[in-house]
């Protein structure tokens, strides 16, 4: 079943398709077989326009990505959820970057260098970062370097004048390294098939969450390489950043609610948007059906942490003064659907 050309010439549908964010297409897909079909083969067709611009075998590299457990996350993925954001971005992101897991490069990082034609800028390991950017457009040291990320590898292609970081987790999951991020804007991640974003009723309303590990020294301060990266996304993406949600909604159960801090989370919970934009008929053969039913093998579970909500219940004193963060790869997740 397709979308009639009697109703709107098939250009139209994909210009409509275009403008639309994630939680709007997954609305459209529900309303109809055909709208089911349309929106996941448009989300196929903007994934492949995305790795487009940057490799040239974009099937090796989507299957490269599924065998290795490799994701897109950083600004490209958030662009790739709203690629239309309303005031439009005075800041548009350059680099791809890549999350792989620990160990877990190699097939990556070989393709790009003997079949694109990228060639090895720099490779930086856990304590090589510098303190700050040394450029306005150096956006390596927007990570946060804990023992969450073992290595991040740069690589530039000198016609395509593009720019892709692989950013190696300390883990069996690439997603414990995305948790390392500043805030929770980034926090989205783009499988070989599927696409999901950790806090989307915050991020598609324009707003963000510091993370409480990127908190310095008394925990009230945040560190140089941090504020950088919140006011690029504050004045260039007109995001709103709050260390807690009270800010937004009022009192709360502190660790109940996905948008909470204090919250235990896992990669898979309803409180993730998860769409997959590929038929499971063109995964790779080898691909065992409970593992299509998960944009990726080794989840993770996840607490940003940090003092409690300014406006949580009294009931939830249990907590303390706050809970510490974590990140912990897990490979037995299942998707609730």
């Amino acid at each position: 079943m397709e979308l009639s050309e009697d109703i709107l010439p098939i250009d139209v549908w994909d210009r409509i398709f275009e403008s639309l964010n994630l939680p709007e297409l997954h609305r459209l897909s529900v309303t109809s077989r055909a709208f089911y079909v349309a929106v996941r083969n448009h989300l196929n067709l903007r994934f492949r326009l995305l790795l487009k611009e940057y490799v040239s075998d974009v099937s090796e590299f989507r299957c490269l990505m599924w065998n290795s457990e490799v994701v897109i996350s950083g600004s490209r993925a958030l662009q790739f959820v709203m690629p239309t954001p309303s005031p439009a971005w005075t800041i548009q992101p350059a680099d791809l970057d890549l999350y792989a897991p620990l160990d877990q490069e190699d097939e990556i990082l070989a393709q790009l260098l003997d079949e694109e034609g990228y060639r090895l800028d720099r490779w930086l390991d856990n304590l090589s970062i510098p303190p700050f950017p040394n450029k306005i457009h150096d956006e390596h040291t927007m990570y946060n370097m804990s023992q969450d990320i073992a290595r991040i590898i740069t690589v530039s292609h000198p016609k395509r004048q593009k720019s892709i970081d692989i950013i190696v987790s300390d883990s069996s999951s690439p997603l414990t390294a995305i948790f390392a991020f500043h805030s929770t804007p980034v926090m989205n991640w783009i499988s070989a098939y599927s696409v999901t974003v950790a806090y989307p009723l915050m991020t598609f309303n324009g707003r963000g969450l510091i993370s409480a590990l990127n908190f310095a020294g008394s925990a009230t301060v945040l560190s140089h390489r941090v504020q950088y990266a919140l006011l690029k996304y504050r004045d260039g993406r007109h995001f709103t950043f709050a260390t807690d949600p009270s800010e937004w909604e009022g009192v709360h159960a502190c660790g109940t609610r996905h948008n909470c801090l204090q919250t235990i989370r896992h990669s898979n919970d309803v409180g993730t948007a998860f769409m997959t934009f590929s038929p499971r008929r063109r995964m790779p053969k080898d691909t065992s059906r409970r593992a299509r039913r998960r944009d990726v093998k080794v989840g993770a579970i996840w607490r940003l942490g940090g003092s409690l909500c300014a406006l949580g219940n009294d009931s939830n004193r249990q907590y303390g003064k706050g809970m510490q963060p974590f990140r912990v790869a897990v490979s037995d997740l299942t998707r609730r659907w």
